[in-house]
């Protein structure tokens, strides 16, 4: 058996034992029961078990603080803190590990999260992931974070590439003078609802799938052209523009009920987007385990 020489007391053994009394309800539990001399010399330690002398050491560190400790170190208090109830070190050390100079790469936070039931970076790291800040290949992201979370993030994905963008009318513009095309008091060709031109979603795009060869700049900013049989009203969920309908300024079709027109949506007025944010969707899938961790 081998001693750690930075953290052997002889006098100050007391001190020592207050000092953990305060941190740990384990601890103190352990020093309540009846005492058979253990702990009181090197040759009659407290055994603990499952435990990694360079965890402890960490620990120890942490609570006699003169030293920097090293992401892994950081991370070793965490696997004691937990079981030993030490529960301001462990917000201290996720605290700690969620800063800049550690920078956690994603795969690593879902990881950690797990191991140490840690809610913030689960849902941190399973949000990047679904965003794709890192990009892993089908097989590291089972092999990363397991076969059913990896599924969940794909289906994630998928779904957002079907999601509608939504538009406001006066967020569409004439394929000819670049200008808001539609009547102020539009109605759908489908619904007959009058769409409000300002502020609210009126219409969406029911389609993800914009050529390159259709993104142009112009005056107003960049914009982009799609069909107009890709144009749905968000009241009804049917075509908004059916029939023949002409620019309110230069009178140009921008519909002919056919795909052969294109209406343009400026991002100098930027389209609201319709869909939940990827964090809101990644805690309800991952509601049911975001719920059993804390922090």
């Amino acid at each position: 058996m081998t001693s750690g020489r930075d953290f052997r007391w002889d006098i100050t053994v007391f001190k020592v034992e207050d000092r953990i009394f305060r941190h740990s309800e384990v601890f103190e539990g352990m020093y309540l029961l009846p005492s058979t001399g253990e702990g009181t010399t090197d040759n009659n330690p407290i055994v603990l078990r499952g435990y990694k002398a360079a965890d402890f050491e960490a620990l120890l560190m942490i609570l006699y603080p003169s030293f920097h400790l090293t992401k892994e170190q950081w991370i070793g208090i965490l696997r004691v803190a937990r079981p030993w109830e030490m529960h301001k070190i462990r917000e201290f050390a996720i605290k700690t590990l969620s800063t800049k100079p550690f920078d956690l790469a994603p795969v690593e936070k879902v990881t950690l999260a797990r191991d140490h039931r840690v809610a913030s970076w689960l849902v941190e790291g399973l949000t990047s992931l679904t965003l794709r800040e890192t990009e892993l290949s089908p097989d590291q992201l089972e092999e990363a974070v397991g076969l059913q979370t990896a599924f969940r993030i794909v289906s994630i994905q998928v779904a957002g590439l079907t999601k509608a963008t939504g538009l406001s009318t006066s967020a569409i513009r004439c394929g000819g003078c670049y200008k808001p095309c539609l009547e102020d008091q539009f109605a759908c060709h489908s619904c007959s609802k009058v769409l409000s031109s300002e502020g609210t979603v009126a219409m969406y795009i029911a389609t993800s799938s914009v050529s390159g060869n259709n993104i142009y700049n112009c005056d107003s900013g960049v914009q982009f052209g799609f069909p107009s049989q890709y144009l749905y009203c968000n009241s009804c969920s049917r075509r908004a523009i059916t029939r023949y309908t002409n620019c309110k300024l230069c009178s140009t079709c921008v519909c002919n009920g056919s795909a052969n027109f294109q209406i343009y949506a400026s991002f100098g007025q930027v389209p609201q987007d319709t869909r939940p944010s990827t964090e809101i969707v990644v805690r309800t899938t991952f509601k049911d385990e975001i719920q059993e961790y804390d922090l």
